[in-house]
């Protein structure tokens, strides 16, 4: 999603919003499901970075759990993963250190 903004009078700009993901969540699959088959995570990942490329947005993605064998992020894409913790506590560490919140979206 993008907002339009106008800048000057007669011209549009387009500003792209960060948005937070609950990975895991998302693709309906546990971080010891995810462990043994990795394929629904690269597939989410794959779709954010079509929609990262045309303008849709930036991205950061919790995924639960760890990853040993991770690959580089694809581009646009932030990846953490939450160990230890849960991914809604390391999402909510993440929010009490930001300082404005009403340009996010989760």
């Amino acid at each position: 999603m993008k907002i339009a903004s106008l800048l000057h009078p007669g011209m549009w700009h387009t500003i792209a919003m960060p948005y937070w993901f609950d990975g895991n969540n998302l693709i309906g699959q546990s971080a010891a499901d995810a462990k043994a088959n990795p394929r629904p995570r690269r597939a989410f990942l794959s779709c954010l970075m079509v929609y990262h490329r045309s303008g849709g947005g930036k991205f950061l993605v919790y995924f639960d759990g760890d990853d040993p064998g991770r690959s580089a992020s694809p581009p646009g894409i932030s990846i953490r993963y939450s160990a230890p913790v849960s991914t809604d506590e390391a999402i909510l560490q993440r929010l009490r250190g930001q300082k404005v919140h009403r340009k996010l979206s989760l």
